[in-house]
This record gives C-alpha cells, sequence and structure tokens, in this order.
C-alpha cells in the first residue's frame, strides 16, 4: 500500500512538473512548451490503464476498511453506558462484501474524468494551423 503511494506521489510530482513548466513555457511563446504538454498528455493517457487496474484491485480493501469502521462504531455503540442498540442492518455491514455497482461506476468515472484534459490538449495542440503557429514561436 505504502509502495502505491509512493509511486502514485512521484508520479503526480512528474507530471504536476510537466504541465507547470509547459504553460510557462507555452505562455512565453516557445515550442519547448506545447512539447511538454504532448509529454504530459502522452504520458497521462499511458497511465490511464494502469491506474484503472489498481482501482479496481483497491476496491477489496476499501470494503474491507468500510467494514472494519462500522464494526468500531458498532463496539463503540456497545462500550456506552448504557448500550446504544445496534441494529441488523449495522450488524449486517460490520462483513466486508462485494464491490457495490456504484463504487465500481466511480473508478471507471474517475479514470474517464482524469483523461479529459490530456486529451483536449492533444487535440488543440495536434491542430494543423495550430502546430504551424508553434513552428513561427521560435523563427
Amino acid at each position: 500500500m505504502m509502495l502505491g503511494i509512493g509511486v502514485d506521489l512521484v508520479a503526480s510530482l512528474i507530471l504536476s512538473t510537466l504541465l507547470l513548466l509547459g504553460g510557462i513555457a507555452t505562455l512565453r511563446r516557445r515550442s519547448s512548451g506545447p512539447r511538454q504538454l504532448r509529454r504530459y498528455a502522452y504520458i497521462r493517457i499511458g497511465l490511464a490503464l494502469p491506474l484503472l487496474v489498481i482501482g479496481f484491485w483497491m476496491l477489496g480493501p476499501a470494503t474491507e476498511w468500510q467494514a472494519g469502521m462500522v464494526r468500531a462504531t458498532n463496539e463503540w455503540k456497545e462500550s456506552q453506558k448504557p448500550p446504544m442498540p445496534v441494529s441488523e442492518d449495522e450488524r449486517a455491514g460490520e462483513t466486508p462484501g462485494e464491490a457495490t455497482f456504484l463504487q465500481r461506476a466511480q473508478v471507471v468515472g474517475g479514470c474517464i474524468i482524469g483523461l479529459i484534459y490530456p486529451t483536449v490538449l492533444l487535440i488543440v495542440l495536434t491542430r494543423p494551423h495550430r502546430r504551424e503557429e508553434i513552428a513561427r514561436w521560435e523563427s
């Protein structure tokens, strides 16, 4: 788990640096700016499938974590003086179950939303008239 967080942190730092430096260079009308932005977009699109797989893989630990939270809440209720009642639905939530359709949809939706900006960026930067304009920047 910690390895995944570390890899995510390093990848996020690299991508955000590419995006920031590419944006600054583009504002200064340097041809390296759009090149860095395209690099960012290609890397981000290339990471979409591994991130989707990791998202589905993390659904199992997420349901265990959710069940643990319910279990801890129920234990706390029972430890009170006087004990608070725990319903059957709350007891059923203590056992980890399968990921729901909504949880799976959130993983897929998050992946799709994460692909919108890089895709639009590539569409904008690869238009013929935009490429001609960028080629004139350092001429």
